[in-house]
């Protein structure tokens, strides 16, 4: 592998060879900045053609807009000359002027998973936790491969959302995902490559029919191009009609959904069920999808409408899939992200000036507005925080006699995983608070009080998007 690793600028040479690539790409860039107000590319660089092709026009155009740009090369490990790669990804950065750096995986793909499906999910997982609200994240899909999707999820007996192919520009957890090459063919990417000099890497796994996308872009897509002239432009045309009926459909499922002043984490199912059943599970996956969860598949959302739905109010019916839990708890579903919590039977001492953090959330205080918990109360007391062990009972302030915790949890429609989740806080070994739900008899106080913050944190998704 040589030195000269390309020749010439990027941007400048688009116009002369507008036959082989989108002569529109400074354009869309444009485009991408302007409705996504971001001024940081991260770019996908895996180091193959169309990233190098990407790459080299992004870093062009971020010099004369004055927009931040970074490469990122997602090792999977999965190669024996993956090393290699990263070496030269480093050096095609470090000749463009453009920082750089690589994340590496383990290879260990989890038993039965597809390894193109574990490889896409670890890349996205990394770019999620690398943006933020000033980032688009670049990626060199394009017409190919746009297309081999459509048909890979039309095999799969996908709806218009996957009919729809690969969108040009997304939201992307805090940030966008952008596609800038959607509208150019591969082969125009490499003759373009090739008239520009570059070097890229070959992954000779982009030849192993025994993987569906392979198989679908080396036999199925050349034999419909002969077959049906016109094919790509027309199966092209049909991504974009089930775009647009993929938008209405979330359009409806938004307008519901805001109506109904649903919470991220949570809704309603007389939301849900006020549509036709036709349309239930497009509000529902719309619904998934804006609180972070991302879609179940087919048989978690038949075990959703068949199962979860109709289930008795106190059967407490749980789905998993991926990262998520969705829990019922009376009329209502909850999207949580999949925990395993162990709140230990002993108390720990707590200074109420420090806040106190477990995996599943976090105690503080404030200064109370109005009433709370009597500062002077535990101000020289041995303040300490503990969970439910079963049969504790409570004395709230307004009240005249106590009650089991269990009744009053119910009475406040806490859902029953939230219930040994919830801090007891205790002074001087009396129950002094439950969480930020009540406030114990002796422990109230309307002037010179904190307010007790609890701040529960299971319905976090930790790879939200949009």
């Amino acid at each position: 592998m040589g030195h000269d690793l390309f020749r010439g600028s990027v941007g400048g040479l688009f116009a002369l060879y507008d036959d082989v690539i989108d002569p529109n790409a400074f354009d869309k860039l444009d485009h991408i900045v302007e409705q996504s107000h971001c001024d940081r590319f991260l770019i996908g660089f895996s180091g193959g053609v169309d990233s190098s092709v990407l790459f080299h026009l992004a870093s062009d155009y971020a010099r004369t807009r004055g927009v931040e740009v970074r490469a990122v090369h997602i090792d999977h490990r999965l190669q024996a000359d993956s090393a290699q790669w990263v070496e030269h990804c480093r050096r095609v950065a470090d000749h463009l002027g453009v920082a750089f750096e690589t994340v590496a995986l383990d290879g260990k793909v989890p038993h039965g998973a597809s390894m193109e499906e574990w490889a896409r999910e670890e890349r996205y997982r990394i770019f999620r936790s690398m943006v933020d609200r000033r980032t688009c994240v670049l990626t060199a899909h394009h017409l190919d491969d746009h297309i081999e999707t459509l048909l890979h999820h039309a095999l799969r007996g996908a709806g218009p959302h996957g009919l729809s192919g690969i969108r040009p520009l997304r939201r992307f957890d805090k940030g966008f995902l952008a596609r800038p090459l959607i509208d150019s063919r591969k082969r125009d990417l490499e003759l373009y490559a090739e008239r520009e000099g570059m070097e890229w890497i070959e992954d000779h796994s982009n030849r192993d029919e025994r993987h569906a996308r392979n198989y679908l872009r080396r036999r199925i897509v050349p034999m419909l191009e002969q077959g049906f002239p016109g094919a790509v432009e027309n199966l092209r045309q049909t991504a974009g009609l089930q775009a647009e009926l993929a938008n209405a459909l979330d359009r409806i499922a938004d307008r519901a959904l805001d109506a109904a002043g649903c919470r991220s984490s949570q809704l309603d199912t007389a939301t849900l069920l006020q549509f036709e059943p036709e349309l239930r599970p497009f509000v529902l996956k719309r619904w998934l999808v804006r609180a972070g969860g991302g879609v179940p598949g087919r048989r978690h959302l038949a075990q959703i409408f068949e199962r979860m739905l109709p289930a008795r109010e106190d059967a407490g019916p749980l789905i998993r899939w991926k990262e998520c839990q969705l829990r019922r708890y009376r009329n209502r579903l909850y999207l949580m992200r999949d925990f395993i919590a162990q709140p230990g039977c002993e108390t720990i001492p707590w200074d109420p000036r420090t806040e106190l953090r477990f995996p599943w959330g976090s105690l503080s205080t404030r200064p109370a507005p109005a009433e709370g918990l009597d500062s002077a109360a535990i101000k020289d007391a041995a303040v300490s925080v503990g969970f439910r062990g079963g049969g504790e009972r409570c004395h709230p302030a307004a009240r005249t006699h106590s009650q089991k915790l269990k009744k009053l949890f119910q009475e406040w429609q806490v859902p029953p995983w939230e219930r040994d989740l919830t801090p007891l806080i205790f002074v001087d070994d009396h129950l002094a608070a439950v969480g930020s739900h009540c406030i114990c008899r002796g422990f109230r106080a309307e002037a010179g009080a904190v307010e007790l913050v609890w701040d529960l944190n299971i319905y976090t998704m930790p790879n939200g998007h949009f």
